[in-house]
């Protein structure tokens, strides 16, 4: 079996902004599959319930695997653009 070399996170990462009094949250998390991922998601939803929108994109190494959602935000103005951001990063997991 080879192992495939590939760019992650250690941990988790958390940024907040604030635009056009709007607050943006953005969180990243090291998980394997598509189960931990949402795991990841839940949780993150759970401590913000409030949030009006919860967008997310994740690059999974094994099955070279892309999930996104935008949330209710017009398509493909949110989950799409951070899916292209961990792609040009070289970012997976």
């Amino acid at each position: 079996m080879k192992l495939e070399k590939y760019k992650t996170i250690n941990g988790t990462a958390i940024a907040e902004t604030e635009e056009k009094h709007s607050k943006f949250i953005a969180n990243m998390g090291y998980v394997e599959t598509a189960e931990q991922a949402s795991e990841f998601l839940a949780s993150i939803k759970s401590k913000h319930k409030t949030a009006n929108h919860n967008v997310y994109a994740y690059l999974l190494q094994q099955g070279d695997y892309a999930r996104y959602s935008d949330d209710g935000e017009p398509a493909k103005t949110a989950g799409i653009p951070i899916l292209d951001v961990l792609r040009h990063s070289g970012l997976s997991n």
